[in-house]
């Protein structure tokens, strides 16, 4: 079982017309055709080298969420690891306005506006590490630099800060709220570096990756609030 898919004659042909197409239902429907041609989001290799070399996101093979996506919804930087699941409403961010100058609009220091030459702002780096889960409609801003393998970004969350390996975040601001796992079960999980095995060896191994690895985690039992039950009519 290969790692990726690759169609060469297509991908030289789609390598060489994107960047030349202004049109984005054209680039979007050539995305598509990547995606057909080279065994779905999770595996194409034409449409990562899109993402990377025209928008400048990274996505790891077997995580498929952001590859059905626009690449725009993410900014300039982001890096999605192995083995991620991406909910199609995630969106991130790696730069923001200035906060501290007379204005934070935009018409000072982006040369869209046409008064600068050059982003006054740069961009920054948000990694997403292997096998994170981002859940429904989340959030990630700067200063947030890294969400760490295993964790979860639970729904509705908004990060600012750096989430840490199998750590459980939510609320707004996130907060740390629970970790997947006890310290131990971590520290053997990280060293493993399981997302780097082939997916055939994956396969193998398959029922152990279904199998809880803790029957007490060093997380709570709910770790998303239930919401408010209301009272009967009477």
């Amino acid at each position: 079982m290969n790692e990726g898919r690759k169609t060469p004659v297509f991908s030289s042909l789609a390598l060489r017309l994107y960047p030349r197409l202004g049109v984005e239902s054209i680039r979007g429907a050539l995305r598509q055709l990547a995606l057909t041609l080279e065994g779905g989001p999770a595996r194409s290799l034409t449409l990562r080298e899109i993402f990377r070399r025209f928008h400048r996101v990274e996505v790891g093979l077997h995580t498929a969420g952001p590859c059905r996506l626009h690449p725009k919804v993410f900014h300039v930087g982001t890096a999605f690891g192995r083995y991620v699941s991406v909910a199609s409403t995630v969106r991130t961010f790696t730069r923001n306005h200035t906060i501290y100058t007379k204005s934070t609009s935009g018409f000072f220091d982006n040369p869209a506006a046409g008064i600068v030459k050059s982003d006054l702002v740069s961009w920054g780096r948000l990694v997403i590490g292997h096998g994170a889960w981002l859940g429904h409609q989340a959030i990630l801003l700067p200063p947030a630099e890294r969400i760490g393998e295993g964790a979860i970004v639970t729904a509705g969350s908004v990060v600012y800060t750096n989430v840490p390996p199998y750590a459980i975040v939510s609320g707004f601001p996130a907060r740390v709220i629970g970790y997947r796992y006890p310290k131990p079960v971590i520290e053997e999980l990280l060293a493993s570096r399981w997302w780097e095995l082939s997916p055939s060896r994956l396969a193998a191994q398959a029922d152990r990756f279904r199998t809880l690895l803790s029957t007490q985690p060093d997380a709570p039992a709910h770790p998303i609030p239930a919401p408010p039950s209301h009272p009967s009519s009477p």
